[in-house]
């Protein structure tokens, strides 16, 4: 669950690609994203292609 446990553990770093998209109440934690893409869905330690 994300809520619960020690914050500092959950921490990352997210890299969002140029024109890159995210929409409304999207999560998107410690993730690389390439460049014009579009998340419509959380995601959590992925590389978007």
């Amino acid at each position: 669950m994300l809520g619960s446990g020690d914050y500092n553990e959950k921490l990352g770093i997210t890299i969002l690609g140029e024109a890159g998209t995210v929409e409304d109440e999207v999560v998107v934690i410690n993730s690389i994203v390439l460049p014009n893409k579009t998340l419509n869905v959380s995601v959590q330690e992925e590389i978007i292609l």
